[in-house]
């Protein structure tokens, strides 16, 4: 039987090794901790974008009243249509249609009336649902932009509470500070909410900063992104008054169009000789 001074011993040596081996993870552990701020992230690590986009859908789940069809009802999108009315403005219809295709029999069309299949839409107040699932993705992948600019989009219109929609998108681009994105959706809410035009116009002219940026990164043009900023710029210059500038950012916008945007090349075109036509003759 061996001594207990043996005994203490191997302990003492396996306490020695154990500490040698766990003091450099807990460094690294205590400098991840601190680069993130959030235990839950380090537990979850990367699993985390996994949860995030599943709340990110139960978003969507909600902005449909609840009903989300599977994917064998529908070719679902790549893209959350909750998403796809923030990036469109607003602008996408709302009305009821239904998801499903054709029923192929009267026994199955007979099997719709007690289910829903109705593509409805939360408005107003009702939007309140989706946003706590919105803050969660947030929480668990800070570096997904658009749960911000979603989040923001519903805040600033249906809900009328842009305070709080300009802290979501500060928080955002805490997170994302190269972001163009949220700084083109800051600068649409200073426009359209605040009304305030210097603000704005310094918003977007921060967030083509940014695309030209990210041009030169990736080494191909970003037509899209430059033409909602140079456009947003034009028109708030033309409603100052300033037209020579307004002239000045559409040209741009006319120079970067690529050979097949040659239908909104000639928009341009026309746009800049009706702002031409007013400006006062040269002395």
């Amino acid at each position: 039987m061996p001594a207990p001074a043996y005994i203490l011993a191997l302990m003492l040596a396996t306490g020695v090794t154990l500490a040698t081996w766990l003091q450099p993870q807990a460094i690294m552990w205590n400098k991840s901790r601190a680069q993130s701020g959030n235990l839950l992230n380090i537990a979850m690590g990367d699993a985390r974008r996994l949860f995030a986009n599943h709340f990110f859908t139960k978003a969507d789940v909600y902005f449909h009243s609840g009903y989300y069809p599977s994917i064998f009802d529908q070719g679902r999108k790549s893209e959350n249509h909750i998403a796809e009315q923030a990036g469109a403005g607003g602008g996408a219809d709302h009305d009821e249609h239904d998801y499903l295709k054709p029923p192929r029999d009267w026994v199955e069309a007979f099997g719709r009336n007690f289910f829903n299949t109705k593509h409805t839409e939360l408005t107003g107040a009702g939007a309140n649902e989706m946003l706590p699932w919105l803050r969660i993705a947030a929480e668990l992948d800070p570096q997904n932009v658009d749960t911000y600019i979603v989040g923001a989009f519903w805040l600033r219109g249906e809900m009328k509470r842009p305070r709080e929609a300009e802290s979501f998108l500060r928080e955002g681009q805490r997170a994302n500070p190269d972001s163009h994105e949220i700084l083109h959706e800051l600068g649409r809410l200073y426009r359209d909410n605040f009304h305030d035009r210097d603000r704005a116009r310094t918003l977007f002219q921060l967030s083509e900063r940014k695309v030209e940026a990210q041009e030169k990164a990736l080494g191909q043009p970003l037509f899209e992104a430059k033409r909602e900023n140079l456009i947003a710029i034009a028109r708030i210059e033309e409603a100052e008054g300033h037209l020579a500038e307004a002239i000045k950012y559409l040209r741009q916008l006319v120079a970067a169009c690529p050979p097949e945007q040659a239908v909104a090349r000639g928009e341009f075109e026309k746009q800049i000789a009706e702002l031409a036509a007013k400006l006062p003759p040269a002395r």
